[in-house]
C-alpha cells in the first residue's frame, strides 16, 4: 500500500497540468507508470512521477526549443512542490517528463525506442482526469522507419535530458565541452537524417559522424540570417571546428537547439520536403508508409553536395544504378515484441552454450567464433537497435566482421581480440559479455609519442586514434576525413563517396557487450562503470569482473520513461 497521500499528489500535478496547458500552451500533459498502475497502490515516496507533455503542432525547431526552455522553469516549480508532498532526500529529480509532439506519438518513437510505448501504456489525462489505453492517435503512422527513429528518438532524449532538473536545482544536462564538434549523439542522428534524405549514400553511412556534422553545419550557414540565436549557434560550431574566435562549451540550450534541428532535417527528409523556419514542420503523411520512403525521399540538400571528382559521372547511369539499388536493397526486418533482453538472451545462449557463471575464453580464435554467433545478422531493425557495447561512450552495435587474424571490425571500431567473459546473472536481463583488445600498431598518421599515450591513458583509461580508409586501402587522417577529401600520389581525390572512418586502439582496451534495455542502462552507473573498465586493464581482470558481475545483479532493472 502507498505511503503517499496519494490524492493530494494527483490534485498537485492537475493543477501543475493546467497551468502548462493554459499559460505554455502545451496540447495535452497525461500521467503513467506506478501512479496509474493499480490506482498507485505501488507508489511510494521513493517512486518517480512520469510524464508526458504533448506540444509543438505547427512549431519549428527554434520555436521548439524556446517552448521547453519555457517550459523548464515549470519543471522547477513541480520539482520543488513534490518535494513538499514526497519529503525525501535526493538531488535527483522527482519527476520524468517527456515532452514530445503529435507526430512523435503518431510514429510511436520514444526516446529509448522502446516499442508501442505511446500506444500500449496506460495513461490518465491530467486536464480531464480520463484515463486512456494508448494516447489518442498513437501509433497512427507507426512503423517508423529505423533512420527517422533514430533521429527523432535522439531529440526527444535530449528534451527529456534538458528538463531533467531536481529541486536543488542540479541539473541532469551540462555545457558540452568534449573533443568532439557537438555532441556525437547529435552528429550520429544528423548522419541518420542525411541517409534518410539520400540513399545513394549508402547503408553505414547512417554511423558517420562527418556527414551528420555537415549537415548540421549547411543548415545552420543556410539559416544564420533566420535569427540571431541560430546565427551565435552557427558561430560556435564553426569556432569549435577551427575557425578563429574563442569557441567554448555548447549550453545545453544550444544542445537542445541542435537536437531539434536534427528532427526537422528528419522530418523533411521523410516527406521530401525542406527544414525551414519560415514555415511549421512538417507534418506526417500517413499514406508516406515505410516502404515508399526511398521513392518519396530522393532529395539531396544543395549546400550539402559533395565536392566534385576529376569525371563527370553519367547521370542516366547513376540513376539508373540508384533505382535498382533501391529496388533490390532488402528492408529491415522488424524486432516487433521482441524485447532487446530476450533478443540478447538468445544470442547469449547460442555463443555461450551451457555457460551457467562467469566464464573466460582465452583463445582468441575461439573467442572471435563466439562473439560472432552473439553478434551475428541481423543486428539492425527497423524499429531497434538491441545489442549495444558500453564503457565511456555507449553505442548500438550495428556490424560485425573479421578484418585480419584476430581483429574484428566493430561498427568503425578495430578490435584486437585478447580475450573474452561471459558473465550470465542472476536472470536473464542481467547478461553481459566482457571483451578485451591488445593495442595495434599506430597508422603513423599522427605523432603518437609516449608522452602523448601516457596523458590519454591518465585521462581516458586508453588511446585511440581516428583515421579514413579510402577505397579499403588508403588510410588519412580524420581530418582530412571531416572535410572529404584527401591527397593520394600527389593528386586530390574526393573521399566523400568511398571512405569509411575507423577507430584503433593505441593501448590496450575493454568494453562491455550487453542489450540495450540491461540495467547496465543507467546514467547513474556510468561512471562507474569506467571506473571497473579502468581497473580491469591495471587489475586481475577476473576479480575485477566478478565484482562488476555482482553490481549489476544489484541495479535496478530500467524503466522505460
Amino acid at each position: 500500500m502507498s505511503d503517499v497521500d496519494l490524492s493530494a499528489l494527483r490534485t498537485a500535478l492537475n493543477d501543475w497540468a493546467y497551468l502548462i496547458v493554459h499559460n505554455n500552451g502545451a496540447e495535452g500533459v497525461y500521467l503513467f507508470g506506478s501512479l496509474v498502475y493499480r490506482d498507485g497502490e505501488q507508489f511510494t515516496s521513493l517512486s518517480d512521477v512520469d510524464l508526458v507533455v504533448k506540444f509543438g503542432t505547427g512549431m519549428n525547431a527554434l520555436e521548439r526549443a524556446t517552448w521547453v526552455k519555457e517550459l523548464f522553469s515549470r519543471k522547477e516549480q513541480l520539482e520543488i512542490t513534490l518535494l513538499g508532498l514526497l519529503q525525501r532526500r535526493t538531488v535527483e529529480p522527482f519527476a520524468s517528463v517527456i515532452a514530445v509532439t503529435q507526430t512523435e506519438i503518431s510514429l510511436d518513437v520514444q526516446k529509448e525506442n522502446q516499442p508501442s510505448f505511446y500506444s500500449s501504456n496506460i495513461f490518465i489525462d491530467l486536464l480531464h482526469n480520463t484515463q486512456m489505453h494508448g494516447l489518442p492517435d498513437a501509433a497512427s503512422s507507426a512503423p517508423c522507419d529505423r533512420l527517422l527513429a533514430g533521429s527523432l528518438s535522439m531529440t526527444q532524449k535530449m528534451r527529456h535530458q534538458f528538463l531533467g532538473v531536481g529541486a536543488n536545482k542540479r541539473t541532469v544536462l551540462q555545457p558540452f565541452d568534449g573533443e568532439d564538434r557537438v555532441p556525437k549523439s547529435v552528429m550520429r542522428a544528423a548522419a541518420m537524417a542525411r541517409r534518410l534524405a539520400d540513399h545513394s549514400l549508402g547503408l553505414g553511412a547512417e554511423y558517420d559522424t562527418r556527414l551528420g556534422l555537415n549537415y548540421l553545419t549547411g543548415y545552420l550557414l543556410d539559416h544564420e540570417k533566420d535569427d540571431q540565436q541560430l546565427d551565435t549557434l552557427h558561430q560556435l560550431i564553426s569556432e569549435r571546428l577551427g575557425a578563429r574566435g574563442k569557441g567554448g562549451p555548447i549550453s545545453p540550450f544550444n544542445q537542445l537547439l541542435l537536437a531539434e534541428i536534427v528532427f526537422d532535417l528528419a522530418i523533411s527528409a521523410h516527406t521530401g520536403g525542406s527544414a525551414t523556419l519560415t514555415g511549421s514542420t512538417p507534418s506526417i503523411s500517413p499514406e508516406l508508409a515505410p516502404d515508399s520512403i526511398c521513392k518519396a525521399i530522393g532529395i539531396t540538400s544543395p549546400s550539402l553536395e559533395p565536392l566534385p571528382t576529376h569525371e563527370e559521372p553519367d547521370h542516366a547511369d547513376s540513376a539508373a544504378a540508384e533505382t535498382k539499388k533501391n529496388e533490390t536493397e532488402p528492408p529491415l526486418p522488424s524486432l516487433k515484441s521482441t524485447t532487446s533482453l530476450s533478443f540478447f538472451w538468445e544470442r547469449f545462449q547460442q555463443a555461450f552454450p551451457g555457460v551457467r557463471e562467469i566464464t573466460w575464453f582465452e583463445d582468441t580464435a575461439d573467442a572471435i567464433d563466439r562473439l560472432a554467433r552473439l553478434l551475428q545478422p541481423p543486428l539492425m531493425f527497423s524499429d531497434a537497435a538491441p545489442i549495444w557495447w558500453w564503457r565511456d561512450g555507449n553505442l548500438d552495435i550495428q556490424s560485425f566482421e573479421e578484418i585480419e587474424e584476430s581483429v574484428v571490425l566493430i561498427n568503425h571500431d578495430e578490435i584486437k581480440v585478447r580475450r573474452i567473459a561471459a558473465a550470465p546473472g542472476n536472470n536473464y536481463k542481467r547478461n553481459f559479455v566482457y571483451v578485451e583488445a591488445d593495442a595495434r600498431e599506430p597508422t603513423n598518421l599522427y605523432k603518437a609519442d609516449e608522452n602523448w599515450l601516457k596523458e590519454r591513458i591518465k585521462r581516458s583509461g586508453y588511446a585511440a586514434e581516428e583515421y579514413g580508409l579510402y577505397a579499403g586501402a588508403h588510410a588519412f587522417s580524420r581530418s582530412e576525413f571531416d572535410d572529404g577529401g584527401t591527397y593520394i600520389d600527389g593528386k586530390y581525390v574526393d573521399t566523400t563517396r568511398n571512405s569509411t572512418l575507423r577507430v584503433r586502439y593505441l593501448t590496450p582496451y575493454n568494453f562491455i557487450i550487453a542489450p540495450q534495455d540491461s540495467p547496465i542502462n543507467n546514467v547513474d552507473f556510468d561512471s562507474a562503470l569506467v571506473r571497473y573498465m579502468n581497473r580491469a586493464l591495471t587489475e586481475d581482470p577476473k576479480l575485477v569482473i566478478e565484482e562488476l558481475s555482482e553490481e549489476v545483479a544489484a541495479l535496478p532493472l530500467r524503466r522505460f520513461a
